[in-house]
């Protein structure tokens, strides 16, 4: 275990990367289950506040941490689910990439 510890104190970019992979799996595999996550993606008309009308996009707020997009779904939400399927389409061209480029190579 200290040579591990050791590794990563010593490969400081390699430690913040992997940290980062490992939360971007976190939400693209469990990010739906979260609460902050609105799961059915309901758009927003409108919002009332302090008897005042706002249409979206509505700023970031306590609601909306990252706020909303023009049809008034939180944008957190759209990131977290959407993260699944692009991590699959980066999967997919990475591998389509070496199928070709293999074969290719020995040419």
């Amino acid at each position: 275990m200290s040579k591990l510890w050791m590794f990563l104190r010593n490969h400081l970019l390699f430690t913040v990367a992997l940290l980062l992979l490992i939360c971007i799996l976190f939400l693209a595999l469990f990010g739906e289950y979260l609460p902050i996550v609105d799961e059915q993606l309901t758009a927003e008309n409108h919002r009332t506040e302090n008897g005042v009308l706002y249409t979206p996009p509505f700023e970031p707020s306590q609601e909306n941490l990252f706020g909303s997009d023009h049809q008034g779904r939180d944008l957190l939400s759209l990131i977290i689910i959407g993260a699944k399927e692009t991590l699959l389409i980066v999967l997919f061209i990475t591998v389509l990439r070496y199928l070709v480029a293999i074969p290719l190579a020995y040419l």
